[in-house]
Parts: structure tokens; sequence; C-alpha cells
């Protein structure tokens, strides 16, 4: 049996590639402690049960959710912000399916502290809002709009009612995404201006 040296983390990171490749089911102390090289037993001098390893796995999956759907640093400030984000999002769900479900369904948080997918989520709302390319308002609330839509939509992608072709899928999610972010766009400007003449 070998010493762990960051029991935690090591222990930690190997529940999360367990749980990604094999979900719940397939995440068992057993097999956490062999990844490590120690006995099942040893676990429980680190993470009380299996719920303590779950939430550090789920805090992960949240993480690296987050990761994903931050904006790379170089992207062009012309450049819309939603699409892209919705995009991310996808590639997400289709790469790493167990993770998100996981990510998005573990103990939600919405708190102003809150790190993570949603916070993430709620900072790319409020500079698309100071772009013009959403409605100004609650951007916390916008952020749930599309959160919802984004978890809607995976959860119809797996039960089959969303096509498995990458570029149908990509198709039809962005078709229900792009009728959210519409809903949350500031009213167009040209419609404004005439209306605008006409008084």
């Amino acid at each position: 049996m070998s010493k762990l040296h960051l029991p935690h983390i090591q222990i930690a990171s190997a529940a999360f590639h367990i749980y990604a490749a094999e979900g719940p089911k397939g995440m068992t102390m057993r097999k956490i402690a062999a990844a490590v090289g120690v006995r099942a037993s040893a676990l429980y001098r680190h993470f009380r049960n299996k719920d303590a390893i779950l939430d550090a796995v789920a805090d992960a999956a949240d993480v690296a959710l987050a990761q994903k759907l931050q904006a790379p640093a170089k992207q062009n400030p012309k450049k819309r912000r939603m699409k892209p984000l919705i995009g991310r999002a996808l590639d997400f769900a289709v790469e790493q399916p167990k993770l998100f479900r996981l990510a998005t369904s573990h103990r939600p948080r919405w708190s102003d502290a809150a790190t993570g997918a949603k916070n993430i989520l709620t900072s790319e709302v409020r500079q698309a809002m100071e772009k013009g390319e959403l409605a100004q308002g609650d951007a916390k609330g916008h952020a749930r709009s599309l959160w919802a839509q984004i978890c809607g939509l995976v959860s119809i992608r797996e039960r089959g009612d969303l096509p498995d072709n990458r570029g149908e899928l990509r198709g039809a999610w962005f078709q229900t995404a792009q009728a959210v972010v519409a809903g949350l766009a500031p009213p167009l400007r040209a419609a404004t201006s005439r209306s605008a003449a006409a008084a």
C-alpha cells in the first residue's frame, strides 16, 4: 500500500476521473482506493463518507464546467458573447455528460460569493448587457433563464428528443437556446427610431 502525500486532493482527483468515466454507480470506495493505492478503509481518515467524496467531485465538476464556459482571453471584443457561450456549454455536455449532470444538479448555488459555472455565466451575461447584446436588467435573472434553458436542453438530449448527430444537435441546440437569448435581447433600435419619428 502506498502513502498519500496530498490525500484529500489525490482521493478527490481519482474519484473525479472515475465518476467522469463511469458515473455514480461506478464510483465505489474500492475503485477510488485502488486508484490511489490504499485500502478502502483508509479513505475514511480523510473523508467522512462517500457523500463527502461526491461533494468534492461535484465541486471539481463545477470548476471544470466554469472553465469551459469562460470566454477565451483573446476573444474579439466586438464578437457576440451568448452564442459562443451556449456552444461551449453544449461541448461540455457532449464531452463530459456525467460531470455536466453532476455539476448542474448537485447543490446549485446562486449567491454573490459563489464561484463556479453559475458565477461565470452571470459574469458573461453582465458583459453581454454592457455591450447591448442583452437588455439591461437583473443579470442573475437573465443568467438563470439561460441556465434553465441549457440544463433543459441537456435533459431533452439525454431522453433522445434531440438528434445524436453532432451537426444536427448543434443546430437544434442553437435554435432553441437562441429563442431565450432573443427574449432577453433589448428592443430593436430601428423599431424604436421609427416609432419616435412617427410621434
